[in-house]
């Protein structure tokens, strides 16, 4: 396990497409594009020995669905997920026995997604 988060550090600073200064609150290495805010109060997160669920919800008034997309597709790739597919707003990712789907609510301003990540079946 720690061998895991040495390397996915590591791998984040050499390569995350576009600059991320922040992260995804409860989530590991999942970074804020800029131009993102997280809402406040509207996350969740959910710890136990053998799994996790964590929720969050971000929105912005300046990005567009396409910036978006296109950020966090390479972006979450160079992190280890795999993008299995993006269907019907909802961009779907796994890694080591985790999904992550990364759902567009509102495509209108303010833009708004939804982060969920939980174990795979």
């Amino acid at each position: 396990m720690i061998r895991f988060l040495i390397i996915s550090f590591i791998v984040l600073f050499i390569s995350v497409p576009v600059h991320a200064e922040r992260f995804l609150s409860g989530f590991d290495a999942v970074p804020v594009m800029d131009g993102i805010n997280e809402i406040e109060q509207t996350g969740m997160v959910f710890d136990s020995v053998d799994f996790q669920i964590i929720e969050s919800i971000v929105e912005s008034d300046t990005v567009s669905l396409d910036a978006f997309q296109k950020f966090y597709i390479p972006t979450l790739e160079s992190l280890g997920w795999s993008h299995i597919e993006t269907k019907n707003l909802v961009m779907q990712f796994q890694r080591e026995g985790e999904d992550l789907s990364v759902e567009i609510i509102r495509k209108k301003k303010p833009f708004i997604a939804r982060f969920l990540l939980v174990p795979n079946k």
